[in-house]
């Protein structure tokens, strides 16, 4: 009776120990796919910050080449309009010329002095 007992006790502990493993082998399974969820989730957040930033980079880019047209366009209006404002003032200043010249040519032609 003594050793059935005893046979019986082992026999019972044992079957605690093994299910205390199983526990302790599901635990660390659980464990290790948190783990692995938790980093593919990370490594999305990261893919995600990742584009997020590339399309405000290129944002920017685009941002800043149009305002660099926008000056290059600007500029040039500025130099096309002061390019014609000094050829209408250079023909002014011929039609100016030419229209004072007159009187002294006149003069010239009739022998008077314009003095």
């Amino acid at each position: 009776q003594r050793e059935r007992d005893q046979a019986v006790a082992r026999a019972t502990e044992e079957r605690r120990r093994a299910e205390q493993r199983e526990r302790e082998r599901d635990q660390e399974a659980a464990r290790a796919q948190d783990t692995a969820r938790l980093l593919q989730q990370q490594l999305e957040w990261q893919r995600a910050e990742a584009e997020e930033r590339k399309a405000r980079e290129e944002w920017q880019w685009r941002r800043q080449r149009e305002m660099d047209e926008a000056r290059e366009m600007q500029r040039r209006r500025e130099r096309d309009e002061d390019e014609r404002r000094d050829e209408m003032m250079r023909r002014r200043a011929e039609v100016e010329n030419f229209a004072g010249g007159i009187p002294f040519a006149l003069n010239r032609l009739f022998g008077r002095s314009p003095w």
